[in-house]
Protein backbone atom coordinates (compact mmCIF):
# COMPACT_ATOMS: atom_id res chain seq x y z
CA UNK A 1 0.00 0.00 0.00
CA UNK A 2 1.35 3.30 -1.28
CA UNK A 3 -0.06 6.24 1.15
CA UNK A 4 0.99 10.23 0.25
CA UNK A 5 -0.11 13.42 0.79
CA UNK A 6 -0.39 15.05 -2.20
CA UNK A 7 -0.83 18.33 -4.69
CA UNK A 8 -2.40 18.82 -7.49
CA UNK A 9 -2.08 21.42 -9.67
CA UNK A 10 -5.55 22.74 -11.30
CA UNK A 11 -6.07 25.62 -13.79
CA UNK A 12 -6.60 28.02 -10.76
CA UNK A 13 -5.43 26.66 -7.61
CA UNK A 14 -2.99 23.78 -6.38
CA UNK A 15 -5.30 21.48 -3.72
CA UNK A 16 -3.95 19.10 -1.43
CA UNK A 17 -4.95 15.38 -0.70
CA UNK A 18 -4.16 12.03 0.81
CA UNK A 19 -4.10 9.59 -1.66
CA UNK A 20 -3.98 5.81 -1.15
CA UNK A 21 -2.95 2.75 -3.98
CA UNK A 22 -2.95 -0.54 -3.47
CA UNK A 23 -0.02 -2.23 -5.33
CA UNK A 24 -2.95 -3.20 -8.35
CA UNK A 25 -5.99 -1.19 -7.75
CA UNK A 26 -9.57 -2.19 -9.19
CA UNK A 27 -10.79 1.47 -9.32
CA UNK A 28 -10.48 4.18 -8.24
CA UNK A 29 -12.76 6.83 -5.33
CA UNK A 30 -12.58 10.18 -4.84
CA UNK A 31 -14.03 11.48 -1.56
CA UNK A 32 -15.87 14.74 -1.56
CA UNK A 33 -16.10 16.56 1.45
CA UNK A 34 -18.11 19.65 2.80
CA UNK A 35 -15.98 22.70 1.89
CA UNK A 36 -15.10 23.35 5.55
CA UNK A 37 -13.76 20.16 5.85
CA UNK A 38 -9.92 18.71 5.18
CA UNK A 39 -8.12 15.55 3.64
CA UNK A 40 -7.07 15.15 7.21
CA UNK A 41 -10.26 14.13 8.60
CA UNK A 42 -10.22 11.20 10.58
CA UNK A 43 -13.58 9.42 10.14
CA UNK A 44 -12.95 10.12 5.98
CA UNK A 45 -9.33 8.50 6.21
CA UNK A 46 -10.87 5.51 8.47
CA UNK A 47 -13.13 4.93 5.80
CA UNK A 48 -10.57 5.50 3.23
CA UNK A 49 -8.65 2.50 4.56
CA UNK A 50 -11.83 0.37 4.28
CA UNK A 51 -11.71 0.77 0.94
CA UNK A 52 -8.18 0.47 0.42
CA UNK A 53 -7.95 -2.80 2.05
CA UNK A 54 -10.77 -3.89 -0.38
CA UNK A 55 -8.16 -3.04 -3.37
CA UNK A 56 -10.09 0.39 -4.17
CA UNK A 57 -7.25 3.41 -4.59
CA UNK A 58 -8.95 6.44 -2.21
CA UNK A 59 -8.23 10.07 -2.94
CA UNK A 60 -9.23 12.90 -0.47
CA UNK A 61 -8.93 16.23 -1.73
CA UNK A 62 -9.87 19.46 -0.92
CA UNK A 63 -11.31 21.66 -3.24
CA UNK A 64 -10.90 24.77 -1.80
CA UNK A 65 -7.80 26.44 -0.27
CA UNK A 66 -7.22 27.61 3.13
CA UNK A 67 -8.30 30.96 2.18
CA UNK A 68 -11.11 29.88 0.34
CA UNK A 69 -12.68 27.95 2.83
CA UNK A 70 -12.51 31.06 5.17
CA UNK A 71 -14.79 32.70 2.63
CA UNK A 72 -16.11 30.38 1.06
CA UNK A 73 -20.15 30.51 0.86
CA UNK A 74 -20.59 27.06 -0.56
CA UNK A 75 -20.11 27.89 -4.31
CA UNK A 76 -21.96 24.91 -6.06
CA UNK A 77 -20.47 26.01 -9.20
CA UNK A 78 -16.88 26.51 -8.07
CA UNK A 79 -17.04 23.38 -6.22
CA UNK A 80 -18.18 21.29 -9.18
CA UNK A 81 -15.83 22.90 -11.39
CA UNK A 82 -12.83 22.31 -9.12
CA UNK A 83 -14.12 18.41 -8.48
CA UNK A 84 -14.23 17.98 -12.27
CA UNK A 85 -10.79 19.41 -13.30
CA UNK A 86 -9.86 17.27 -9.73
CA UNK A 87 -10.90 14.18 -11.47
CA UNK A 88 -9.25 14.73 -14.89
CA UNK A 89 -6.28 15.96 -13.21
CA UNK A 90 -6.28 12.47 -10.98
CA UNK A 91 -6.78 10.40 -14.02
CA UNK A 92 -3.92 12.39 -15.88
CA UNK A 93 -1.27 12.54 -13.45
CA UNK A 94 -1.90 9.24 -11.49
CA UNK A 95 -2.40 7.59 -14.88
CA UNK A 96 -6.16 6.23 -13.38
CA UNK A 97 -7.07 6.66 -16.79
CA UNK A 98 -8.11 2.78 -17.20
CA UNK A 99 -9.46 2.10 -13.78
CA UNK A 100 -13.21 2.85 -13.16
CA UNK A 101 -14.22 5.52 -10.81
CA UNK A 102 -16.99 6.24 -8.27
CA UNK A 103 -17.65 9.37 -5.69
CA UNK A 104 -17.63 9.35 -2.11
CA UNK A 105 -19.96 12.36 -1.02
CA UNK A 106 -20.32 13.40 2.40
CA UNK A 107 -22.67 15.56 4.00
CA UNK A 108 -22.61 18.86 0.86
CA UNK A 109 -19.98 16.95 -0.35
CA UNK A 110 -22.71 14.70 -1.88
CA UNK A 111 -24.67 17.89 -4.08
CA UNK A 112 -20.73 18.43 -5.61
CA UNK A 113 -20.60 14.87 -6.51
CA UNK A 114 -23.90 14.73 -8.78
CA UNK A 115 -23.24 18.06 -10.28
CA UNK A 116 -19.84 16.39 -11.41
CA UNK A 117 -21.17 13.19 -12.12
CA UNK A 118 -23.86 14.99 -14.36
CA UNK A 119 -21.38 16.68 -16.32
CA UNK A 120 -18.69 13.74 -16.83
CA UNK A 121 -21.66 11.34 -17.54
CA UNK A 122 -20.70 7.67 -18.41
CA UNK A 123 -16.81 8.56 -16.70
CA UNK A 124 -18.39 8.22 -13.07
CA UNK A 125 -19.36 4.47 -12.40
CA UNK A 126 -20.71 4.65 -8.83
CA UNK A 127 -21.59 7.46 -5.90
CA UNK A 128 -22.30 6.70 -2.80
CA UNK A 129 -23.41 9.62 -0.54
CA UNK A 130 -23.24 9.75 3.25
CA UNK A 131 -25.84 12.16 5.16
CA UNK A 132 -25.98 13.82 2.06
CA UNK A 133 -27.51 17.53 1.72
CA UNK A 134 -28.77 17.51 -1.61
CA UNK A 135 -30.49 20.89 -1.91
CA UNK A 136 -27.92 22.51 -4.14
CA UNK A 137 -27.95 19.64 -6.88
CA UNK A 138 -30.24 20.97 -9.73
CA UNK A 139 -28.78 17.70 -12.21
CA UNK A 140 -30.06 14.53 -10.02
CA UNK A 141 -32.05 13.64 -13.29
CA UNK A 142 -28.86 13.75 -15.66
CA UNK A 143 -26.72 11.36 -12.82
CA UNK A 144 -25.87 7.65 -14.29
CA UNK A 145 -23.92 6.87 -11.71
CA UNK A 146 -25.20 4.00 -9.65
CA UNK A 147 -25.92 5.87 -6.19
CA UNK A 148 -26.44 4.26 -2.85
CA UNK A 149 -27.89 6.69 -0.01
CA UNK A 150 -26.49 6.21 3.14
CA UNK A 151 -28.51 7.53 6.39
CA UNK A 152 -28.69 7.47 10.13
CA UNK A 153 -31.93 6.59 11.36
CA UNK A 154 -31.57 9.36 14.08
CA UNK A 155 -31.35 11.95 11.05
CA UNK A 156 -35.21 12.41 10.39
CA UNK A 157 -34.33 15.54 8.18
CA UNK A 158 -31.77 13.73 6.01
CA UNK A 159 -33.89 10.49 5.32
CA UNK A 160 -37.11 12.77 4.33
CA UNK A 161 -34.70 15.12 2.21
CA UNK A 162 -33.01 12.27 0.45
CA UNK A 163 -36.12 10.38 0.06
CA UNK A 164 -36.65 13.31 -2.62
CA UNK A 165 -33.39 12.58 -3.96
CA UNK A 166 -34.34 8.93 -4.69
CA UNK A 167 -37.43 10.10 -6.54
CA UNK A 168 -35.22 12.26 -8.59
CA UNK A 169 -32.63 9.89 -9.66
CA UNK A 170 -32.96 7.87 -12.95
CA UNK A 171 -29.98 5.37 -12.08
CA UNK A 172 -29.31 2.31 -9.85
CA UNK A 173 -29.77 2.91 -6.58
CA UNK A 174 -30.83 2.49 -3.26
CA UNK A 175 -31.13 4.03 0.66
CA UNK A 176 -29.27 2.30 3.29
CA UNK A 177 -30.32 3.60 6.63
CA UNK A 178 -28.19 2.44 9.83
CA UNK A 179 -30.29 2.38 12.95
CA UNK A 180 -29.26 4.16 15.80
CA UNK A 181 -26.77 6.34 13.83
CA UNK A 182 -27.12 10.07 14.14
CA UNK A 183 -26.17 12.80 10.76
CA UNK A 184 -22.25 12.74 11.82
CA UNK A 185 -22.07 8.43 12.48
CA UNK A 186 -20.49 9.17 15.73
CA UNK A 187 -21.91 6.02 17.23
CA UNK A 188 -19.57 3.20 17.96
CA UNK A 189 -19.84 1.12 15.02
CA UNK A 190 -21.79 3.25 12.73
CA UNK A 191 -19.13 4.35 10.49
CA UNK A 192 -17.59 1.21 10.05
CA UNK A 193 -21.17 -0.04 9.23
CA UNK A 194 -21.19 2.68 6.27
CA UNK A 195 -17.72 2.09 5.54
CA UNK A 196 -18.72 -1.66 5.00
CA UNK A 197 -22.02 -0.63 3.04
CA UNK A 198 -19.97 1.46 0.40
CA UNK A 199 -17.17 -0.68 0.30
CA UNK A 200 -20.35 -3.57 -0.59
CA UNK A 201 -21.63 -0.87 -3.33
CA UNK A 202 -18.23 -0.12 -5.13
CA UNK A 203 -17.46 -3.60 -5.27
CA UNK A 204 -20.44 -4.49 -7.31
CA UNK A 205 -20.73 -1.26 -9.27
CA UNK A 206 -17.15 -0.32 -9.64
CA UNK A 207 -15.41 -3.27 -9.54
CA UNK A 208 -18.14 -5.60 -10.94
CA UNK A 209 -17.52 -8.61 -8.50
CA UNK A 210 -20.33 -10.50 -7.59
CA UNK A 211 -21.20 -9.58 -3.69
CA UNK A 212 -22.85 -12.63 -1.45
CA UNK A 213 -26.67 -11.78 -0.83
CA UNK A 214 -25.88 -13.08 2.64
CA UNK A 215 -23.33 -9.97 3.23
CA UNK A 216 -26.22 -7.59 1.91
Amino acid sequence: MNKSEIKLDLPDVSVAGNLSQPENPDALVIFVHGPGDSHLDADYNFVADILNENNISTLIADLLTSEEKKNSNADINLLQTRLVRLTQKAIEQFAFDKLPIGYFGIQSGAAVAFEAAAFLGDRIKAIVCLSAETSLSKNLKDVNAATLLIEGSLDNDHIELNKKTYDQLGCDKKIEIIDGASYSFGEPGSLNEAASLASTWFDLYLCNKEVNESTQ
